[in-house]
């Protein structure tokens, strides 16, 4: 309990300091610039939120209209395969989230672990890494986690990948005669 008062009076000294737990000079996504940064709904948030309802309503879209075409101008088949396609488009979109989280992990355990840390802090300022990410695998709420981590860090993510890209490509013009 005494741990956890400290805690509070950290977050509110910062959040007295501008300084929540999204600061204002970190990089953010055009959406999150467009809805106003907060200490609740983080960059990785926004994005894990618009792309799972683009994804669900695209492909209940496109079943809706299959089975209004396969069975009829009715509108029966066309709730069924509305509803079947929305969730089958999220579900798709979480096994897919999922396994990237698993691939970030193992190329960016750091870089993830910070933005863990992000999006959840109190919660996770008395726990390592090691511990944290030793059940991941088991853990749905770590997996949420972990994924809203993964969006929030997409930015990062994408600026080291084309990093890596310019040292392979300049490799390659040292290399040209």
């Amino acid at each position: 309990r005494r741990r956890r008062q400290e805690v509070r009076a950290v977050a509110t000294d910062q959040m007295s300091h501008g300084q929540a737990f999204v600061d204002s000079d970190l990089p953010s996504s055009s959406m999150l610039s467009a809805i106003g940064k907060s200490a609740v709904f983080n960059s990785g948030y926004v994005s894990f939120v618009i792309k799972t309802v683009y994804v669900g309503t695209a492909a209940a879209s496109v079943f809706g209209a299959t089975c209004t075409m396969i069975f009829g101008m009715h509108a029966l088949p066309f709730m069924g395969g509305l509803a079947f396609g929305y969730i089958g488009g999220v579900v798709h979109r979480w096994r897919q989230d999922r396994a990237n989280l698993f691939l970030v992990k193992t190329l960016y355990p750091e870089l993830l672990w910070h933005h863990v840390k992000l999006t959840n802090p109190p919660k996770f300022w008395n726990t390592n890494r090691e511990e944290w990410f030793g059940d991941l695998e088991r853990s749905w709420t770590k997996q949420s986690i972990g994924i809203i981590a993964m969006y929030g860090a997409s930015e990062s993510i994408e600026q080291i990948r084309q990093e890596q890209e310019n040292a392979i490509r300049q490799k390659y013009v040292d290399a040209d005669p």
